[in-house]
């Protein structure tokens, strides 16, 4: 006696789910839901000011790199003495990279807009060597500002 086919709708009926509840990668482990990203100066755009962190590639730069993923990013602040502190929440890879350029944004809060000095460093990964350091800068003056920082990565 043949067996019964099965159609894929009826699999999936057959297995508990229904075929269109079941994942589609189930080897896939599961992701995180990814909150929106807020534009600087969007109606949404939440109190406070963005510090933005703008890296070029020089060709060279980028094809001595391999993995853009890998830099780590990190603001530091100065303080009176001049000896420089990095800041425990504002650390990271870029956020977004394309072949000339990769972009890291952290938000800045009401109480810390116009203070300063601080610098953005740049590393070959969390542990690795310094490949770039930015000029000091203030944090935003006012609610909805964004200060924008360039550093040029080139070969390192």
């Amino acid at each position: 006696m043949p067996s019964p086919r099965l159609s894929s709708a009826s699999w999936g009926w057959w297995h508990g789910r229904p075929p269109w509840r079941r994942p589609l990668h189930p080897t896939c482990p599961p992701r995180p839901t990814r909150q929106p990203q807020v534009q600087p100066g969007s109606p949404q755009a939440p109190s406070g000011g963005f510090i933005e962190l703008r890296v070029s590639f020089t060709p060279q730069g980028l094809q001595a790199l391999a993995h853009w993923q890998e830099l780590w990013t990190v603001v530091q602040w100065q303080d009176r003495a001049g000896a420089w502190h990095d800041v425990t929440g504002w650390q990271g890879t870029l956020d977004e990279a394309n072949p000339t350029e990769g972009k890291k944004v952290w938000w800045v809060a009401d109480e810390d807009l116009g203070t300063g000095p601080f610098h953005w460093v740049l590393y070959q990964g969390r542990t690795g060597r310094e490949l770039a350091c930015s000029e000091p800068f203030d944090l935003p003056g006012a609610v909805g500002e964004t200060v924008r920082v360039q550093v040029l990565l080139s070969t390192p």
